[in-house]
């Protein structure tokens, strides 16, 4: 079926572009911001945690509260132990890979409100007869055939990536070029983490090396994002790239 000939049927009615791209980047402001949030609290907690255990073991008076804090925070701490990675490394990993992750939607977002507002990106997608009976609508035809192209374009290697992204948004790759490295290594290291305990592998040398990044690691280290120097400047690294992406959008369509 040729998506080509769809008509304004498939926009969706309940919100502009403009306000469906304003809401997918305050998404992803909001879930940078709690990243940046979230790591303090952690170091924190963990500092804290540090300190009952030194007022239970010099017998100080703690409360109900801390004792139970202390129990909970060793047996995390063991159970942690035999995949060498401390608890509080352990809360910034999850919070470093679901970062990633909401990026990663954060792309998909404002792919899927493009293709579905303008279906003659999409090109031609094949449906089965019995995939085109079940939709109730032509939109809910043209999602299914957004979700299937930006499912391929996601699995594409990074610089080809970018260009994906750029072309089907319509704006230029210099905008989100020099933002681009600092996340292909985010994003790399996130599946390392995901799929490889953290451990340097091959994959990771090899994208990093396709945005021009010389890699300081070698096969077998071990890449916690726990420092929190590199995890402020990926954070703030995507602010600057969905804000530059946004506002680029705007412009193009308000």
């Amino acid at each position: 079926m040729n998506l080509n000939n769809c008509n304004s049927d498939t926009q969706n009615k309940t919100m502009s572009i403009p306000d469906l791209i304003m809401n997918a980047n305050e998404n992803l402001i909001l879930k940078s911001l709690a990243f940046q949030d979230a790591q303090k609290f952690v170091l924190s907690a963990s500092c804290y945690a540090l300190e009952c255990v030194k007022r239970i073991y010099n017998k100080k008076d703690v409360s109900k509260q801390d004792i139970d804090l202390v129990k909970s925070y060793k047996e995390l701490n063991n159970n942690l132990k035999k995949h060498n990675i401390k608890s509080e490394d352990y809360y910034h990993s999850l919070l470093f890979i679901d970062l990633i992750s909401s990026t990663e939607i954060h792309f998909v977002e404002l792919i899927k409100i493009i293709l579905v507002n303008y279906p003659k990106k999409i090109g031609n997608i094949q449906f089965e007869l019995n995939e085109i009976l079940d939709c109730a609508s032509v939109y809910e035809l043209v999602e299914r055939a957004a979700e299937e192209y930006v499912y391929k374009l996601m699995y594409k290697k990074p610089n080809d990536f970018l260009s994906g992204i750029c072309s089907t948004l319509s704006i230029d790759e210099a905008i989100v070029q020099k933002y681009w490295p600092s996340f292909i290594e985010a994003k790399a290291r996130r599946d390392l983490g995901v799929h490889n305990n953290w451990r340097c592998n091959l994959t990771y040398l090899r994208k990093v090396n396709e945005v021009g990044i010389k890699a300081h690691n070698s096969e077998g280290d071990i890449m916690l994002p726990n420092d929190s120097q590199y995890s402020y400047k990926v954070s703030q690294n995507i602010l600057s790239m969905a804000e530059s992406i946004s506002s680029n959008l705007l412009m193009k369509y308000l």
